[in-house]
């Protein structure tokens, strides 16, 4: 990613030189030498030995110049052929580098480096204690990394747009809090180890907080801290995934239903169980190592509803999830009624792998629900069997219940009453004065009072009768009114049975009075 590293890689030439100056001084010397003697031998005349001599030179001027030529070409050749090796090379490492899913920074760290080393030599051995001591040296240092270059995926991560933005400093990109992480990253160069890997938080140019994990080779070579390469990986996202894991698994675990995870096999022996949370253990006795590897089937037993597991056989076979009720058992023996859900868990390939199953015991649940029903038909025939008409409505007055005595008091017209105001029924509607006494009455008891008075309610021939009629509230746990009980006791006789007895009353003190006059008048005759 430097100069440093094309120099690096190119041929060594530098011994050519000395072997063309070679060549050519043995070339020389030995012309020169074995040229004149056989000159000598041949030619006697001195005129024509200078002559010839004077060629000979000029054929060795020209025969030497033909072989530098060819040595020198051949030289260039070897150096623009390893160029061009070296450029592909540099070419396919930039494209190798560039493509890297992981992020690489290219940092110096030289001059941290030389500080370190400074340390050493001035006696500072407990390196470790020394940054406790002496914070702002790691600061420093912080500030002293330079960075020289990044890939695109190093871009990418660091949201910048161009490198030029992101050359400026290492620093910029590290929070405050991960300091202790470059602390120890110096602490790994101080002691000479070859590799440091931590997780650390980056923050990209626009803020935004990332989890990363850096790994950095430590070399022995002093002059290769000039250029260090940083691998970091983006593991925010894993981060997250670990989280929601760790809340789910708590949510699991701390959870009141019994959850198991199976694996997928459907046919015989049956899926095994790879994992129970703990409150499989509080509602079945057993404890997870002695389940898991097993069958759903050591819950199973004499009661436990053959058809209800074919069922869910046969939706999980068609990839459906299931949700049904049996009697399982526990680890000693004892019964329990189990209402469990089934579903299927599947892979990036939508191929199930797994089936997780939620468990419950219901057993209480269904013996109150069972008490709650009975309760409830045995009330249902007092209420019924009450001759006294009964019912029930809202605080606000609407009614959502009458008795068979009330039924049967307004002929079969259920449907015109439930739902309706209760002084907009029959009951009520004959007498404008009695609908506004009601309402008041509701509002009393919707205050959680008792109210009583007597009115009068049509009968279906076009009849009256009298009834004792009440207004109970019924209140819950917290003391507020959640209803309304209204009860009409019929003292149509009573009421007959008074009007009687006041007409004969009043028949009486007539007679009495009239009887008390003729006394009055055989007196006056008895007198006379």
């Amino acid at each position: 990613m430097n100069k440093q590293k094309e120099t690096a890689h190119l041929p060594k030439f530098s011994g050519v030189p000395v072997k063309i100056a070679a060549i050519y001084a043995i070339m020389g010397g030995v012309w020169i030498i074995f040229s004149d003697r056989f000159l000598a031998l041949l030619i006697t005349d001195r005129t024509l030995f200078t002559l010839l001599e004077t060629g000979k030179g000029w054929f060795y001027v020209a025969v030497t110049a033909f072989i530098l030529y060819w040595l020198i070409k051949r030289y260039l050749a070897e150096i623009f052929r390893a160029t061009k090796a070296q450029g592909a090379s540099e070419a396919r490492f930039q494209a190798i580098l560039q493509s890297a899913p992981v992020s690489i920074l290219e940092v110096d760290v030289s001059a941290v480096k030389a500080d370190l080393d400074n340390l050493a030599e001035h006696g500072v051995n407990k390196i470790s204690q020394y940054f406790v001591e002496r914070p702002d040296f790691v600061r420093q240092a912080l500030q002293k990394l330079k960075l020289l270059d990044v890939n695109e995926a190093a871009l990418r991560l660091c949201g910048a747009p161009s490198k030029t933005e992101l050359l400026e400093g290492l620093a910029q990109l590290f929070e405050p809090g991960s300091l202790p992480i470059f602390r120890e990253a110096l602490i790994a160069i101080a002691e000479g180890k070859s590799r440091f890997e931590a997780e650390a938080a980056l923050q990209t140019l626009h803020g935004e907080r990332k989890n990363i994990w850096l790994a950095l080779a430590i070399p022995a070579d002093r002059a290769r801290f000039s250029s260090l390469s940083i691998t970091v990986m983006d593991i925010t996202e894993r981060k997250r995934t670990e989280e929601l894991l760790r809340l789910l698994e708590s949510a699991v675990q701390q959870t009141s239903e019994a959850i198991t995870i199976t694996t997928a096999e459907l046919d015989p022996p049956g899926p095994r169980i790879v994992y129970v949370n703990p409150a499989f253990t509080r509602i079945t006795g057993y404890t997870a190592e002695e389940v898991l590897g097993k069958t759903p089937r050591i819950l199973q037993g004499p009661k436990t509803d053959r058809a209800e597991l074919e069922r869910m056989l046969q939706r999980l076979m068609h990839r459906q999830t299931f949700q049904g009720e049996t009697v399982n058992y526990r680890k000693d023996g004892t019964e329990f009624v189990m209402e469990w859900y089934v579903a299927p868990l599947m892979d990036s390939t939508f191929q199930i792998t797994h089936f997780v199953a939620l468990q419950r015991d219901v057993t209480k649940r269904n013996r109150a629900e069972k008490e709650r029903r009975e309760n409830e038909a045995l009330l249902q025939v007092i209420f019924d069997q009450a001759f006294q008409l009964m019912g029930l409505m809202k605080p606000d007055g609407t009614l959502i219940k009458i008795n068979r005595t009330a039924f049967d008091f307004i002929k079969g017209k259920e449907a015109e009453v439930l739902g309706k105001p209760f002084w907009e029924t029959p009951w009520w509607t004959h007498s404008a004065e009695q609908q506004e006494r009601l309402r008041e009455a509701i509002k009393t008891a919707a205050l959680g009072k008792f109210t009583r008075f007597e009115a009068t309610h049509p009968t279906p021939d076009g009849g009256l009768v009298y009834v004792d009629f009440s207004l109970k509230p019924v209140k819950d746990e917290q003391g507020q009114v959640v209803l309304l009980v209204p009860e009409g006791r019929d003292i149509t006789a009573r009421k007959l049975a008074e009007e009687g007895v006041h007409k004969l009353n009043k028949e009486l003190r007539r007679k009495v009075v009239e009887l008390e006059a003729a006394t009055g008048r055989l007196k006056e005759l008895d007198q006379r």
